[in-house]
């Protein structure tokens, strides 16, 4: 990165003049992974007073300067110039402490420049403009085990698998300043194998699989957004630990090894309707990833697919909640109101019973007799949207709506 690291341990102490010269070997070659270049070299310089004035019992000052630089490889390295001529700026990376071993899920805190990852239930912390420094005053032991940390709103929110967390994000300057950490009361394990892809920042707050559904973190509450649809057992049949997720236009995508969902949640930007909240795909991407431009990008085999992006749509199918009527009876009417021509198919407790009807759009059509039923269900499929669909017994009824 340009910068310097932490120094290594000093050499043996060796008492010469002035000038004297003196050489240093033993240099070790770092992995190239590291990607270290140049190697620079101190020399430890202890003060001192040209007078005869008593000291007393003021200590005399000792520090590390810069006396030289060579490059990664270089044998072997001559000091020999006097301290007037030869020394340069002091020692300043003694408080620089390399990472941890095991640190992982680094992120790139926005807005600031700070790094922060984790290692077990360790929070890990850079100084900033220092990613190279992580110094342990910067490091925090918490009650659970980290799973995952993402940003959303200016805050960092640590899913574990206990308690989730927040943590108020600092200028990273001083050494000695501590991160304020809240622990929320309720117990919200993440659970997913995978991740990095089980947690997602955005505008809307931070979401994450937990064991009991899709978890919402945002200004410092928790909420199960898909409760109103699964409970927990419900939620656990979807085989979470293997779910993924993806965001683009204030839609959430859920996708697992079995099923896959598109949960729209963006209200104020984007609109909201009950109706279309919670809708199935049938697409399964190995993994999800949305760009700077806000488009989610798709892997799908061996191709990287666009949302929304090509000529042409996807074909769906969608299937409504039961219509239970007030007594027996069927619906001889139909009108759609729409973008373009899509099949429908009616359903009469549970079971088809007038199958992919060919509909236009803004026409009223009359349905053959399918025996009288207290439950009904339609099933659309195309390509066009569909704005409403309307049902009545008669064609004159559908008029008069």
């Amino acid at each position: 990165m340009g910068k310097e690291s932490a120094p290594s341990f000093a050499s043996n102490e060796q008492d010469i003049d002035d000038g004297e010269p003196v050489s240093i070997t033993g240099f070790l070659t770092p992995p190239s992974e590291f990607g270290i270049t140049h190697i620079r070299i101190y020399r430890r310089v202890t003060g001192h007073r040209s007078d005869t004035e008593a000291m007393g019992a003021t200590p005399l000052m000792t520090d590390f300067y810069h006396v030289g630089t060579i490059e990664v490889g270089t044998a072997t390295f001559i000091d020999k110039g006097l301290n007037i001529d030869t020394l340069g700026e002091a020692l300043t990376t003694f408080d620089v402490l390399e990472p941890p071993a095991g640190l992982r899920g680094i992120l790139a805190v926005p807005n600031t420049r700070i790094l922060v990852g984790f290692d077990g239930n360790t929070l890990c912390f850079s100084m900033n403009n220092q990613p190279y420094n992580w110094p342990e005053s910067r490091r925090y032991n918490l009650d659970d085990n980290i799973v995952a940390i993402r940003e959303s709103g200016g805050m960092l929110y640590v899913m574990t698998d206990g308690h989730p967390y927040v943590v108020e994000i600092d200028a990273g300057d001083d050494i000695r300043t501590c991160q304020s950490i809240l622990r929320l009361p309720t117990p919200m394990p993440m659970i997913t194998c995978c991740s990095a892809k089980g947690a997602l920042s955005t505008p809307m707050g931070v979401f994450y699989v937990s064991s009991k559904g899709l978890v919402r973190l945002a200004q410092g509450a928790i909420t199960v957004v898909t409760m109103p649809w699964f409970a927990s057992d419900d939620w656990r049949e979807l085989k979470p630990e293997t779910m993924r997720l993806g965001y683009a236009h204030g839609a959430i995508f859920i996708v697992s090894d079995t099923h896959a969902f598109v949960f729209f949640t963006d209200d104020a930007t984007y609109g909201d309707s009950d109706a279309y909240r919670l809708t199935t795909i049938d697409l399964h991407p190995r993994d999800m990833v949305t760009g700077r431009n806000g488009e989610l990008f798709m892997l799908l085999g061996n191709g990287i697919y666009q949302w929304d992006a090509g000529a042409r749509f996807m074909p769906y199918r969608w299937k409504s909640a039961k219509i239970k009527s007030t007594r027996y009876g069927y619906f001889g009417a139909i009108r759609l109101w729409g973008s373009g021509s899509v099949d429908v198919s009616i359903f009469a407790e549970a079971q088809t019973v007038l199958s992919a009807i060919p509909l236009r759009p803004q026409t009223s059509y009359r349905l053959p007799r399918y025996g009288h039923h207290l439950h009904h269900q339609i099933e659309l499929a195309g390509i066009h949207t569909v704005e409403s669909v309307e049902l009545a017994n008669t064609r004159w009824d559908l008029s008069k709506v």
